[in-house]
């Protein structure tokens, strides 16, 4: 009986799971590979530049999002129809975060700032990059995941040969930059292409779908942002209780617990869309797939472990040794996020309610409080056991809240679910 709800679900992320795990591996490549030819190319005084400039770009795409590429996943799995309304409104949200970002670098930079024309190229790749996180998530929507992965996988090794010739042209941060930005416009014309060929596609702004996603959208904001905080927050303790060497420590762990987060996230982007189609299901589909993460969460840890040190010692070297100490303390963290970030796409397939919050307030306190009291004593180390204890409060209360949703679903069981319509609230 085990062995058979083992196959099952394997059976139900499939191959569609596997391939995006390869993308996210993929992807992470494709990063240091850029990082390793960006450092080379410019030397430390100009990849902290460009640097500088790819995190405002990040910041334009993770903040003007506004929660938006969530609901776009969201909807257009409910409602199909509503595909080409949601793919206008993502275009007119990418073309308004580029002025308002725009004329806030304009007013921001200067002379004695970062150069103004790098700054404006950095607000143009943020567009681009949101433009194409919210029509690739209208494809995940859709459920076309392998037209979604590969287009990860072209849009991210497109900056490679884009860089080359940015450097064998010029050289310069603002340069590579713009190359940057080129193959990320490559991409979005072909995503655009993919996602609405053979659609009667009308440019025109939706507001009555607009107000319809903006609920939901915003929930999904606030959730990010506070899961940012909860993941990134001890580091501002950590800086002010110690010195950047125990920050270089901490950052280690994190980069090998970003490694290991990319199967949940990979089995997360896979069932979410299933999710919300199977409203009489989900419950016990996510309970199977929490138990798969679980289990294979922990062999991972468990593989990690053994070979974090001599991983550290080969790609790092010997003086980051007293990094493993905080490899360990947070490895368990990785396991219980893992586990939540399953658990957390049956709250977000129920429409994304209030009580989805809870749970991350509770993990967000947490972190604070054990932080406060670790980090002094144990430096970095204390902010990895800070945020692991943190990660399993999370845990805990994301199944007791998604126990009490589905206690309320199947108290509405008899009632016969209808599609969302414009203007009506989830």
């Amino acid at each position: 009986m085990t062995r058979s709800l083992w196959r099952k679900s394997f059976d139900a992320i499939g191959s569609e799971a596997f391939l995006t795990i390869f993308t996210r591996v993929i992807i992470l490549f494709a990063g240091l590979a850029t990082s390793i030819l960006t450092a080379r190319l410019l030397g430390p005084d100009g990849r902290g530049l460009y640097f500088y400039a790819l995190t405002v770009a990040a910041l334009v795409t993770q903040f003007g999002s506004l929660g938006f590429a969530s609901s776009n996943t969201y909807f257009v799995a409910r409602e199909p129809a509503y595909l080409g309304a949601l793919a206008a409104n993502s275009a007119w949200l990418s073309m308004l975060v580029f002025l308002v970002a725009g004329l806030i670098v304009l007013m921001i930079t200067g002379p004695d700032g970062a150069p103004s024309l790098l700054m404006l190229l950095a607000v143009l790749l943020g567009t681009s990059s949101l433009f194409f996180m919210l029509f690739s998530n209208l494809l995940v929507g859709m459920q076309r995941l392998v037209a979604f992965n590969l287009l990860q996988i072209g849009s991210n090794l497109a900056v490679i040969p884009a860089l080359l010739l940015a450097a064998w042209l010029n050289g310069s941060p603002k340069a590579l930059m713009a190359a940057s930005f080129m193959a990320s416009l490559v991409f979005c014309a072909i995503a655009a292409f993919v996602l609405l060929k053979r659609q009667n596609f009308n440019p025109r702004p939706r507001p009555d779908i607009f107000r319809l996603s903006v609920s939901y959208s915003f929930r999904a904001f606030l959730i990010t942002l506070i899961g940012y905080g909860v993941a990134r927050g001890n580091v501002f303790i950590l800086q002010a209780a110690s010195d950047n060497a125990e920050i270089g420590y901490y950052s280690i762990a994190v980069q090998i617990c970003d490694a290991l987060a990319i199967l949940p996230i990979s089995i997360s982007l896979v069932i979410f869309p299933r999710l919300i189609k199977q409203q009489d299901e989900r419950y016990g589909e996510t309970l199977r797939m929490a138990k798969l993460v679980a289990v294979l969460g922990f062999a991972g840890c468990l593989v990690a472990a053994l070979l974090a040190e001599p991983f550290v010692r080969l790609a790092f070297g010997p003086d980051f040794t007293p990094s493993l100490p905080v490899v360990y303390a947070m490895l368990p963290g990785s396991l219980f996020l893992g586990t939540a970030t399953i658990v957390s796409q049956y709250m977000a397939a129920c429409g994304m309610p209030w009580r989805t919050f809870v749970p991350w307030i509770a993990s967000s306190a947490t972190l604070v409080g054990a932080a406060w009291y670790l980090v002094p004593i144990h430096q970095a180390a204390g902010a990895a056991g800070a945020l692991s204890l943190s990660y399993a409060v999370l845990l805990v209360s994301m199944v007791l809240a998604a126990i009490s949703q589905n206690r309320k679903e199947r108290s509405f069981k008899g009632k016969e679910p209808h599609p969302v319509q414009a203007g009506e609230s989830s």
